[in-house]
């Protein structure tokens, strides 16, 4: 690192300057957990970001360390800003999809008995007219049949489990009529 003793606008990075701008850096670094990369980068702007506003120093209307601080401060609230921003948006800063926990890819092999993928979409299809023409009771318990055992979309639809059970024996001839019999 240079150190500097000209006090000059061209040269305004010294030991001081070095010491401000590192504090506000590992106070960023531990805020926003960044990595040291991350850190040096930010460092690097804010050196650059000093020597910009050295160019606007007055010596009559400031002294010199309070210049420099109050160039540093606000670039520190500038960076921050940007450093919230991105951690608030999580489009700003995309994750793979390998580094999600619960991630399990959906394969389906026609080779193994599994549909295929016009299979499956000829089935969704299927379902939604035969689910358009249930009456509208009958519709809830199938979507929560969709995602929960019996018992357990008895639970989510606050009912008793008998009625869903009798409700399965409604939707049955649904299912039957439209030629689904065996997997109804």
């Amino acid at each position: 690192m240079v150190t500097q003793t000209d006090h000059s606008p061209e040269t305004c990075i010294d030991d001081y300057a070095l010491a401000r701008i590192d504090y506000r850096v590992g106070r960023l670094a531990r805020a926003f957990r960044l990595s040291e990369d991350d850190a040096d980068d930010i460092r690097q702007e804010m050196a650059a970001e000093l020597l910009k506003a050295g160019t606007r120093y007055d010596p009559d209307r400031s002294a010199r360390n309070t210049y420099i601080n109050r160039t540093l401060d606000r670039y520190y609230r500038h960076v921050a800003r940007r450093l919230r921003n991105r951690q608030r948006h999580e489009a700003m800063k995309p994750r793979p999809i390998s580094s999600m926990k619960n991630f399990c890819p959906a394969v389906n092999d026609p080779g193994k008995g599994e549909l295929s993928e016009q299979e499956r979409t000829e089935l969704r299809i299927d379902q939604a007219g035969i689910l358009g023409s249930m009456p509208s009771k009958l519709r809830c318990i199938c979507a929560a049949l969709k995602v929960y055992i019996p018992r357990d979309a008895a639970e989510f639809l606050g009912v008793h489990p008998s009625t869903v059970y009798r409700a399965i024996a409604e939707i049955r001839p649904y299912f039957v009529a439209a030629g689904y019999g065996g997997a109804a």
